[in-house]
């Protein structure tokens, strides 16, 4: 399913960095709010369905962005950092 991912705010341990240095720092850079990428996330059709019909409502999801580590081949899909799969 092709999505929007629209830049939030830049977060440490759960706490937005709003108006402290670093983050006033980090938003001269590529990734402020509002910016928006093109991207491809992968679901099956049940997710698709159940995603589309919750967007009709005008609800929408926010996703943490997780980084795999060097012995996974992706992401873990709702388990930053676990071995398993969600």
């Amino acid at each position: 399913m092709e999505i929007d991912l629209v830049f939030l705010e830049w977060q440490r341990e759960g706490q937005g960095l709003h108006y402290t240095e670093e983050s006033v720092e980090l938003e001269r850079g590529t990734f402020h709010g509002g910016t928006t990428f093109e991207a491809i996330i992968e679901l099956d059709e049940s997710q698709e369905a159940e995603l589309k019909e919750t967007l009709i409502t005008g609800v929408r999801p926010v996703f943490y962005l997780c980084q795999s580590s060097p012995q996974q081949q992706r992401p873990v899909a709702g388990l930053c950092g676990s071995e398993g799969r969600a």
